[in-house]
């Protein structure tokens, strides 16, 4: 499963939220077509990062919980999303997780890594029993910064985000 955000303005993101058939061509099309605004693959991490921001378990009092599971729904009628249906963030949610996010380093972020929590928890993706561990790691800053970077350009733009898991 790969988890997937968009960020978009208003505009954008009324005519997403009205359309069921953008939706599914979010879900099913090229993601890097136009105009379904800037796009972000965070690809297998999604459950890694989650645990590591917030611990085990559905801490929903932390907001960075909103960063991979939280949101509203754009639907409740979820038959064809893998893990729920497509979520978004409104600007002011943006701005407060990409706040948080970046008090928390790429290297805070690994030092909370733990590989026996990780199976104990079974946190996707189920790669913790890998011998290259450094590999893991280096994807796991990699995917962190991204993120990073991704919801501070929203921010600034006081952007919509769009977040999804699919297979």
């Amino acid at each position: 499963m790969l988890a997937y955000y968009r960020q978009m303005n208003f505009t954008e993101f009324n005519k997403i939220k009205e359309s069921r058939i953008i939706q599914k061509n979010l879900i099913y099309s090229d993601l890097t077509e136009s105009p379904y605004g800037d796009y972000l693959c965070i690809d297998i991490w999604w459950g890694t990062i989650d645990f590591l921001l917030v611990g085990p378990g559905a801490n929903k009092s932390n907001p960075l919980k909103k960063l991979i599971f939280g949101g509203v729904p754009l639907d409740t009628d979820d038959i064809w999303f893998d893990f729920g249906p497509i979520r978004y963030l409104e600007p002011n949610e943006v701005q407060e997780i990409s706040e948080l996010l970046v008090k928390i380093s790429p290297e805070v972020l690994i030092a909370r890594y733990d590989t026996a929590s990780m199976i104990e928890h079974q946190v996707p993706p189920d790669i913790w029993w890998t011998e290259n561990q450094s590999e893991v790691v280096i994807s796991i800053k990699s995917c962190y910064s991204k993120i990073v970077d991704f919801f501070q350009k929203a921010a600034s733009r006081k952007n919509y985000i769009l977040a999804y898991i699919t297979a």
